[in-house]
């Protein structure tokens, strides 16, 4: 679920959706949630109008297991997307 690419092509939306249902049929499923955070996280990260997203899903996570709260914290605070490539010789 890595990756600027899942980002821009919804794939971490339509990901959202199947871990929303896991948490439907088991409400404690804590690495779903964990799951919801990282790719808010991610979405954020190039929209920034799903900030809110992110802080809000937090809460939830912050619920059921404070500790993974933490670690997506940082991992917000550290992440940085950005599409990367390998470098094109136009001279060949």
């Amino acid at each position: 679920m890595d990756g600027d690419s899942w980002v821009v092509d919804s794939r971490q939306k339509r990901a959202i959706v199947y871990f929303r249902k896991a948490l439907e049929l088991k409400p404690n499923y804590t690495k779903a949630q964990y799951n919801i955070v990282k790719a808010y996280v991610q979405i954020a990260d190039t929209f920034s109008a799903e900030k809110k997203n992110v802080d809000q899903e937090l809460v939830k996570l912050r619920r059921l297991d404070p500790a993974l709260a933490r670690e997506m914290e940082e991992y917000r605070k550290n992440y940085t997307g950005g599409l990367t490539g390998t470098p094109i010789k136009y001279n060949q």
